[in-house]
């Protein structure tokens, strides 16, 4: 910021010290004292120029920041508050734009404690479902065995719902939450 600043600062004297010396150097038809007007303007021109540069610069990498996918552990404290300690995001999908991208969706390794927590935030309903056996699908249960429990809620009416597959033991869980 200091940086922009300096160079606004400059920018703004030398167009004012150019000016005054064109509009001297013409009313007294001085040639001599123009030409520096005219140099100053230029250098103000140049100054100007570093700090549209520097905020372009600086606003790109804002929202490179704000863009840039979140941690998995982040995602998961986002929905569903401090965890225990047993969590570990095994992988992780953000959901950076609605309705481009589909859900946050994660792999996570939990413990019994944690998934009774996770449960009482909200009303699910459970369903006892074969395991999705797509090894192509990074987040499918296919290893949580021949069954897993899947609870499903809708967070806001036609907008937020959540899935969570749980394996049988209540040592894993892929988690599904698609926003519009």
């Amino acid at each position: 910021m200091a940086g922009i600043l300096a160079w606004g600062v400059a920018a703004v004297a030398l167009a004012v010290i150019g000016a005054v010396l064109l509009v001297n150097g013409y009313r007294r038809r001085r040639f001599p004292v123009i030409i520096p007007g005219v140099l100053c303007l230029m250098g103000a021109t140049v100054c100007a120029g570093v700090v549209v540069t520097k905020a372009v610069q600086r606003a790109l990498h804002n929202a490179q920041d704000a863009l840039a996918p979140r941690p998995g552990a982040e995602i998961y404290a986002a929905l569903f508050g401090k965890p225990e300690a047993c969590v570990q995001v095994i992988d992780a999908q953000d959901q950076i734009i609605p309705k481009l991208d589909s859900a946050i969706r994660l792999r996570v390794n939990t413990c019994p404690a944690e998934v009774r927590r996770v449960l009482q935030q909200y009303t699910y309903e459970l369903k006892v479902e074969a395991a999705d056996q797509d090894t192509t699908d990074r987040f499918s249960p296919h290893t949580f065995g021949d069954s897993v429990f899947t609870y499903s809620t809708t967070i806001v009416e036609g907008r937020n719902w959540r899935t969570l597959m749980i394996a049988r033991d209540s040592t894993r869980m892929v988690v599904v939450d698609a926003a519009d």
